[in-house]
């Protein structure tokens, strides 16, 4: 990690923004904190039904679904900066199977 000293952020509900992200059917909201990390953090919020909770272990494969219209997600990574391999669609036959 970096020998620099991180800077304060905050990033309030009230000022919000939430803009397309790498998934389109996601809206994401910045929160700020890769400016305050010098690159070594990104935290973006989603959204989540309740109760709800996913990891995703580094390198895993995966893909995004489906999601409810009241998903919300605080989503944290290292580096800030990383690469994101698009894969395709699942089968309608696996999907329906879910």
């Amino acid at each position: 990690m970096s020998e620099q000293k991180q800077l304060f952020s905050t990033s309030l509900a009230k000022d919000a923004v939430y803009k397309t992200g790498l998934r389109s059917f996601m809206e994401y909201r910045d929160l700020g904190i890769d400016h305050a990390t010098h690159g070594q953090f990104r935290a973006h919020e989603h959204t989540f039904t309740a109760g709800d909770c996913v990891l995703q272990p580094p390198a895993i494969v995966h893909n995004e679904l489906d999601c409810s219209d009241d998903l919300e997600v605080l989503e944290i990574y290292s580096p800030a900066v990383h690469e994101t391999v698009v894969v395709g669609r699942v089968p309608e036959a696996a999907a329906a199977a879910r």
